[in-house]
């Protein structure tokens, strides 16, 4: 039996493979328990505008949909509805009226809007969040 010795430059790449692929690991149990606080902040009271309904939004009718939204809601998920410059106005000031938001879930909420319009609208609704008690949010599909 013929025991063979690695070169130094060999046993180190082995050494930092390993502590990477120990990091990747710590990493990803980490991002699976911030998934399952999320998914908790999901199931808590809050105002849900989520449909099969894609519905572009005047100020008016996101007055109407958000108006009722629960005070003490810790959750928000606005995905479905196409928010322009006036509808993001009144999101805003339902927004700012709930300080216990923990989640919000603003994806896909500028869809077929100009690209000036969309910006606004995401700085007008993000800027309504209570930034002290806010957990997670999702900006997805807002291209």
């Amino acid at each position: 039996v013929v025991v063979k010795r690695l070169p130094a430059r060999t046993m180190a790449a082995m050494a930092g493979a390993r502590a990477l692929m120990e990091r990747l690991v710590a990493l990803e149990r980490r991002s699976a328990d911030q998934d399952a606080e999320i998914l908790q902040l999901r199931v808590k009271r809050g105002l849900d505008l989520l449909s099969d309904k894609r519905e572009l939004l005047t100020g008016e009718r996101a007055a109407e949909l958000m108006g009722g939204a629960p005070e003490d809601a810790t959750a928000v998920r606005l995905g479905s509805k196409s928010f322009g410059q006036d509808a993001a106005e009144e999101a805003a000031k339902v927004l700012r009226r709930l300080q216990n938001v923990e989640w919000a879930d603003m994806s896909d909420i500028i869809a077929g809007r100009p690209e000036a319009e969309a910006l606004e609208v995401l700085k007008c609704m993000c800027g309504a969040l209570p930034a002290a008690k806010l957990k997670a949010i999702d900006l997805s599909e807002n291209a």
